[in-house]
């Protein structure tokens, strides 16, 4: 029995559906069915106490969404608790039948596009479908006094491995970081808008420097005084700052002398 005929059998179908996690390097593979599910050459899925909605198929641009409930303890969800983990969480669901686990159907792919503690104990994933994200608008450009371009990204130019520091941790609390390797040849400012990097790619977006110190916006969790860390000095997205710093006005795309009254409201002279 092929798996359309299991799937439209009113008696012979024992669907089970299957959920690979993954960010990075890092792979979770959870079940809903109450054994161990092992789908040939995809993986070994272990059950899990968890409930996923059914997939929205319509015809917009986010068809395809999906809810996933978890326990708050899942190791999936244990990173969104204290702070947003670095990079995008994807997932793949499965759905095979008992009597044929050799012909699992992929039925969702996407990422986990938020997570929710309505429950207390529940954490409620939101599950965007990539057809769904390939139908958002993309913003074009602003015409904005700050550069377009992210520091180190497509057009900007700047070679990352040029303005990266090795610093050694002196203390470490909470978001807060101290470093003498931060006020040695830096002035104050020089890693605000940077990331803090460690030796497995984890990293932290500083949102401010001053003298041996900066600060986080979300802490490390095990991050500890003697660790050698890499830091990234930081832009304002001003022209100053990249001539100054980076001695890349060529690649600068702002408009700074946009003039700063507005002739719809008064006159310019």
């Amino acid at each position: 029995m092929s798996y359309e005929e299991r799937e439209i059998s009113v008696y012979d179908g024992k669907p089970v559906e299957c959920f690979h996690f993954w960010r990075g390097g890092t792979d979770w593979f959870l079940t809903s069915a109450d054994r161990e599910i092992v789908l040939p050459e995809i993986g070994t899925f272990e059950p899990e106490a968890m409930l996923a909605g059914g997939q929205e198929l319509r015809e917009e641009d986010d068809n395809g969404a999906v809810e996933i409930q978890l326990p708050r303890t899942s190791a999936i969800v244990a990173e969104y608790i204290p702070y947003l983990p670095t990079g995008k969480t994807w997932l793949r669901i499965y759905r095979a039948h008992r009597d044929d686990l050799t012909s699992p159907i992929c039925v969702f792919f996407g990422s986990v596009a938020s997570v929710a503690f309505r429950d207390g104990s529940i954490a409620h994933i939101q599950c965007a479908s990539l057809l769904g994200s390939l139908g958002r608008r993309v913003p074009a450009l602003a015409y904005t006094v700050q550069c377009n371009r992210p520091l180190y990204g497509p057009g900007c130019g700047v070679n990352a491995a040029d303005f990266r520091t090795s610093i050694v941790v002196l203390s470490v609390s909470g978001s807060t970081v101290v470093s003498n390797g931060f006020a040695q040849r830096f002035e104050d400012g020089w890693f605000t808008a940077g990331w803090l990097e460690r030796s497995d790619g984890d990293r932290r977006f500083i949102v401010h420097h001053a003298g041996n110190t900066v600060q986080l916006m979300s802490p490390f969790p095990d991050l500890a005084p003697g660790e050698t860390v890499s830091a990234y000095a930081g832009c304002d997205l001003t022209r100053a700052t990249c001539i100054s710093r980076f001695e890349n006005a060529a690649n600068f795309l702002g408009f700074e002398w946009i003039p700063t009254r507005d002739p719809h409201r008064q006159r310019i002279s």
